[in-house]
């Protein structure tokens, strides 16, 4: 499944399109309407974690940075961590997972 925002072009392994949130379908591109230029990241869906269960943030979104690692993760008014995505720069892949 592939999508673009603002200009970056988005491919999502292990994910169909009809089990992508529906506020994202704006975004969504069949393979002959992705812009064949500009940055590209793949994104590995590595699903429910529940490490993700255990987490707590004062942030709605929330960026951090060790050792060459990106993690950005997002939380719900109550700050239970809703989901994780991590890669190292130049971010050409990425993984994603999300609390049960």
């Amino acid at each position: 499944m592939k999508l673009c925002i603002d200009g970056v072009n988005f491919k999502f392994l292990n994910l169909r399109a009809d089990e992508f949130n529906k506020n994202f379908l704006p975004f969504l591109y069949s393979d002959s309407r992705v812009p064949q230029s500009g940055p590209s990241c793949t994104v590995s869906v590595l699903g429910a974690n529940s490490e993700l269960c255990q987490m707590q943030s004062e942030q709605a979104w929330s960026f951090q940075e060790s050792d060459g690692l990106s993690v950005i993760t997002g939380a719900d008014t109550n700050g239970a961590v809703l989901w994780r995505m991590q890669g190292a720069a130049p971010y050409e892949s990425v993984s994603f997972e999300w609390n049960l």
